[in-house]
């Protein structure tokens, strides 16, 4: 049975960094690990609206590059526009579709031996996770980025909180997650 890995945090936090941390401990141990971003649905939304490769999406840093220049972003980052996109989304297909995009594809790899799903900020995602039994993990940031997205995630729903750049705490996380293994 796979078990589902969820990463929150703040922007900045090192929930990327994480998991990639984790992905490759459990690849070296021979574990099927399978990563997810819960902007992925997003990006394919804004790839598609933008008639771009989903990889072309990437390297962009703000509007000015996609040269979609009007007057409600003529000064904004990229970022703006995602969660201005993202909003409508929710808007119109309801708060949780994109956790829940992500979860059909871990519906979908039955094979892995674990789904890890990374950038989770508002507590509807980690209710949905909770109800797929996942092991949720917070990440503290040690960085001061004002971060208007997350939202309060109450403590009875993580399992395990870790400071991003505490060398320590991170070891004692990848033996938890062995642990999780050999349950």
């Amino acid at each position: 049975m796979s078990r589902i890995i969820a990463i929150c945090g703040k922007n900045g936090s090192g929930k990327d960094t994480l998991a990639l941390l984790l992905k490759n401990n459990l690849k070296d141990k021979g574990y099927k690990v399978n990563v997810y971003s819960i902007s992925g649905p997003l990006k394919d939304i804004c790839a598609f609206l933008m008639n771009l490769d989903l990889k072309e999406v990437e390297y962009f840093k703000n509007l000015e590059d996609l040269k979609l220049i009007n007057e409600n972003y003529e000064k904004k980052e990229f970022r703006d526009f995602i969660k201005d996109l993202a909003n409508v989304v929710k808007k119109y297909l309801g708060e949780n579709y994109f956790i829940d995009k992500v979860l059909q594809e871990t519906d979908k790899n039955k094979n892995a031996d674990f789904h890890i799903i990374t950038g989770i900020r508002l507590i509807n995602e980690v209710k949905k996770l909770k109800e797929k039994n996942a092991f949720i993990i917070f990440v503290e940031s040690s960085n001061d980025i004002h971060d208007k997205v997350i939202q309060y995630i109450p403590e009875e729903y993580i399992n395990f909180r870790v400071k991003s750049k505490n060398t320590e705490e991170l070891t004692k996380l990848q033996k938890l997650v062995v642990n999780l293994v050999e349950k």
